[in-house]
């Protein structure tokens, strides 16, 4: 959690990830859409700024240990209350 913007392929956990965090997502492979985004990204700084404070502070809501370890024990609570 930089605060840096993130670009990254639309595959698998890396666009589940990505999404809604202020991050970039290209189609593996495609290449100019790749370089459309990092030159926006190069030529717009407050654009690039926004993305990576939005990426900040999804990544500390959505993966603090805090929030980890609140997921684990509902987890835990549901399987814990099934074997009664």
């Amino acid at each position: 959690a930089c605060q840096t913007a993130i670009v990254g392929t639309n595959v698998g956990g890396i666009s589940e990830t990505i999404k809604d965090s202020g991050g970039y997502l290209f189609n593996f492979g495609d290449i100019p859409s790749l370089e459309k985004i990092i030159s926006n990204l190069k030529n717009n700084r407050e654009l690039c700024l926004k993305s990576g404070k939005e990426g900040y502070e999804k990544a500390i809501n959505t993966y603090s240990v805090e929030k980890v370890m609140e997921q684990y024990f509902k987890i835990f609570n549901k399987v814990k209350n099934r074997k009664k």
